[in-house]
Order: C-alpha cells, then sequence, then structure tokens
C-alpha cells in the first residue's frame, strides 16, 4: 500500500552542521569544506545512491560540482549561526519501478525547486523497504554570476511547505496512475482526512535495527497495535466504499434505461452514463454541464498539445545547432589542414590556396552563427541543453497517453451532446405535433358548431 511520506528541515550552523557535510554524506562522497578545512568522507557508506543535481537555466557550470557548489554555499553565508540548506525528504511509492521513482522526484523538484530559481542536490536512497530521495536545496536563488547577497525569504512562509507537501501527493498519485496502480496518497494528517484510522510512530533507526534482529520493542508494540487496528478500519472502509460505487452504479444504471425508455439511441445514453459514473461520482449531467466538461478538456488537450509542441521545437532547435556544431568542427579541420597564408610569406602560396582557406574560414564563422542562431554556444553548452531537454523528453510518453485519454473523454462528451440535442428534437417534435392535434380539434369544433347552427 503506497504512503505519503515528506519531511523537511533546515541545515544550519547553529546546530553545528554544514551543506558540505550533509550533501557529502547523503551522496555518500568525499567534500573538503573550504571554509573551515575539515573532511567529509563518506565513499565508504553502503547501499545504492544515485545522485543528480538539478539547476534553473543560466546557473554556472560550476554548480553541477557537488563540492563547487555547497563549499559556494558556506562563503556565501557569513553568520555564526547561518542557515545553510533546506532539506525536504520524500517516501516513494514502492509500487512504482526505479525509473518510475526516478522521473517522479524529477518533475516534482523541476517543477517546485528549480522553477523558483533554487539549485537541488538530489540523492535518491535505493532502500529495498524503504526507497526515500534526499533533496536538499540552495537557501538563495542562483544566477549566471552566482548567489545573490539576499536570501529569498518568501521560500521559509508556511504557505510554501503546504503547498510542497501538497504537491508531492499530487505528483505520486499521477506517477501511479499512470502506472496503473490503484492505491492513491493523501498529504493530509488522518484526522483532516475524516479517517478513523490512527498514525503510527517513528520507530528511529536504533528501534529499527532492533526489530530487524527480532527483538520486539515499545514503539514496534505500538505499531503492531495501530496496524490491527487499522486493518479493521481499512476493511470497514472498503465496505464502504464499495456500497457506495454499488449505489452509484445503480441510480446511473437506472437513469441509463429511462433514457433508452425515452428513446436515446443506444451508444449516446451508454456515453452520458459512463461520464456520470466515471467523470461526476454519479452526478446526473445536464447538458449546459456537459458542454462545460466539454471546455474543460479541449482547454486541457490545447495545453498538453502544446508542451508537445514545445519539446518537439526544443529537439528541432537542439539538432539544428548539433548540426551547426559539426558542420563548423569540419571545416575547422579542413582549416587546420591549410596553411595560413601568412602576410609576409604571401608568395610561397597560390592564389587558389589563399582563396580555399578564405572559404574555410567563411564556413567556419558561418557555422558558429548558425549555432549561435539556434542559442548554442559551444559543444559543452549543447551537452548541457540536451541533458535538461531529456528530462522534458521523458514527459512525452506521459503527455501523449493523456492526449489519448482525453480524445477518448471527448468523443464520449460528444455522443452525449448528441443524445441531448435529439432529446431537444424530440421535444420540440412532440410540442409540434401536439400543437397540430390542438388545431385539429378547433377546426372539428368550429365545423360542428357550424353545422348546429
Amino acid at each position: 500500500m503506497a504512503i505519503y511520506y515528506l519531511n523537511a528541515q533546515v541545515i544550519g550552523r547553529s546546530a553545528g552542521r554544514s551543506a558540505t557535510g550533509a550533501a557529502a554524506y547523503r551522496a555518500g562522497e568525499r567534500i573538503v569544506d573550504e571554509r573551515t578545512g575539515q573532511v567529509f568522507d563518506y565513499t565508504k557508506r553502503r547501499g545504492e545512491i544515485e545522485t543528480e543535481i538539478m539547476a534553473p537555466t543560466g546557473a554556472p557550470e560550476w554548480v553541477q560540482d557537488r563540492s563547487q557548489l555547497w563549499n559556494q554555499v558556506e562563503k556565501a553565508e557569513r553568520r555564526a549561526d547561518a542557515q545553510v540548506a533546506r532539506e525536504i525528504v520524500v517516501a516513494f511509492p514502492k509500487e512504482l519501478t526505479p525509473g518510475e521513482q526516478r522521473e517522479l522526484v524529477r518533475g516534482y523538484v523541476e517543477e517546485q525547486f528549480v522553477s523558483l530559481g533554487m539549485v537541488a542536490d538530489v540523492a535518491i536512497h535505493r532502500n529495498p523497504n524503504n526507497p526515500h530521495a534526499h533533496i536538499m536545496l540552495t537557501m538563495r536563488e542562483i544566477g549566471p554570476k552566482g548567489f545573490p547577497a539576499k536570501k529569498n525569504r518568501e521560500w521559509n512562509r508556511p504557505e510554501m511547505l503546504e503547498r510542497w507537501r501538497a504537491e508531492w501527493a499530487n505528483h505520486a498519485n499521477r506517477a501511479l496512475e499512470r502506472a496503473h496502480v490503484e492505491d492513491r496518497i493523501d498529504h493530509r494528517s488522518l484526522n483532516d482526512q475524516g479517517s478513523e484510522r490512527l498514525p503510527q510512530v517513528h520507530l528511529g533507526p536504533h528501534a529499527s535495527a532492533l526489530e530487524r534482529q527480532g527483538v520486539k520493542t515499545e514503539k514496534g508494540n505500538h505499531n503492531r497495535t495501530v496496524q490491527q487496528h487499522n486493518g479493521v478500519v481499512i476493511d470497514l472502509d472498503k465496505a464502504r466504499e464499495q456500497r457506495r460505487v454499488l449505489q452509484a452504479e445503480k441510480v446511473v444504471s437506472d437513469r441509463h434505461v429511462a433514457r433508452l425508455q425515452a428513446g436515446w439511441p443506444i451508444p449516446q445514453a451508454k456515453a452520458l452514463a459512463q461520464l456520470e459514473y466515471y467523470v461526476c461520482g454519479g452526478s446526473q449531467l445536464s447538458w449546459d454541464q456537459t458542454r462545460d466538461l466539454q471546455k474543460q478538456q479541449l482547454h486541457e488537450l490545447h495545453g498538453v498539445r502544446s508542451q508537445l509542441s514545445e519539446i518537439a521545437s526544443e529537439e528541432k532547435r537542439l539538432n539544428r545547432a548539433a548540426l551547426s556544431l559539426d558542420n563548423q568542427r569540419q571545416a575547422a579541420a579542413h582549416r587546420a589542414a591549410l596553411k595560413a597564408p601568412i602576410p609576409t610569406l604571401k608568395r610561397f602560396f597560390s592564389k587558389d590556396a589563399r582563396e580555399e582557406y578564405r572559404r574555410t574560414e567563411e564556413q567556419v564563422q558561418h557555422w558558429g552563427n548558425e549555432a549561435q542562431k539556434a542559442g548554442v554556444s559551444s559543444e559543452d553548452d549543447l551537452k548541457e541543453q540536451r541533458s535538461r531537454f531529456e528530462r522534458d523528453r521523458a514527459k512525452v510518453p506521459a503527455l501523449e497517453e493523456k492526449v489519448g485519454s482525453i480524445g477518448e473523454m471527448l468523443e464520449r462528451i460528444v455522443k452525449a451532446l448528441d443524445g441531448f440535442a435529439q432529446e431537444q428534437d424530440r421535444e420540440v417534435q412532440q410540442r409540434w405535433e401536439h400543437m397540430q392535434r390542438r388545431r385539429r380539434g378547433d377546426r372539428e369544433c368550429d365545423s360542428g358548431y357550424d353545422r348546429g347552427r
């Protein structure tokens, strides 16, 4: 069963901690703190660890070096009690594969932190029983020249933490949906959810170690009691949910039959019943509500297609830049094979040789300009941009799947609207026929009155 876990803390010097030491421990690396000279060496740490540094566009290249990044962070802080970094720890749903977990945390970090200007140092710890990620974040925005003099205090607001908590649940639930896993997680407390389940206590490293050795602890006994209680509550919740589902199915089914009896074609009646059950939880849809649902889906479809179009355009731009740099490299190699016509030795070079060298020089310059037009300045710049682009391209399958699901939804909506339109036509026809019958009755009444006279 997928569980929700997100913990946030600030790493500060007042507690005797440093960003360099924290980063070295989480990444399992060796980092020397240039400010204090202290060496943090965790290269012998056990366990599988995946690391990645994510930074905003335009950040200096040195942010990709973990040692340089956190030493620069430490240098930017002058106070003895300075807060040097923020850490977010999230637990992955074990139902997801390692690749799906990796893409989940990447999308979350990019949207919630990197887009605001933070540098994020992500370390995924592949614990079989507890896969989780440590996300270390800078307290200052990064720019082309490094860290500014002032911190962004907006990031310290409680509303930001609540947003990050809620968005982790949203991102994780979307990942579970893409993986066709029914479980969902909720960032709210059990009390706020209105659940009768009880929360468990955190075991901690010592109690966890004892429990793994078969030694029962007080915390472990408490959690086992809570699990038994929650098992009963979950069974009751499942029974209530099944009852609610059956009731909704009956309501929708009765409505579906009534529409068929009223003259709705089978495909249109079925499409509207599916919308009411799967989208609206059994609530009845009117013509206006169905039209609003169509507009909403079309707006969402436009947004998804725009994302796909942007990714495709970005890929074309990078391919164009790669071709330009390759052509520039070939032209530069050809130029190197030629001897430049040194002014003082021009008489030793033929006119054709000088002309070929000039053309090669122009080609080098031309392809360099083409690469610049494509937004790339060098091979390293292209490599960095491609690395960032790969994260966007990884979203393509999910976006294409979403386009397909929205398309299916729109097909149902169109059929439902057609059913409403036919119903309106039948009502108009019935009113017209009723009016015709009244007119015939009036004429017969008038004829009878005339004959009586």
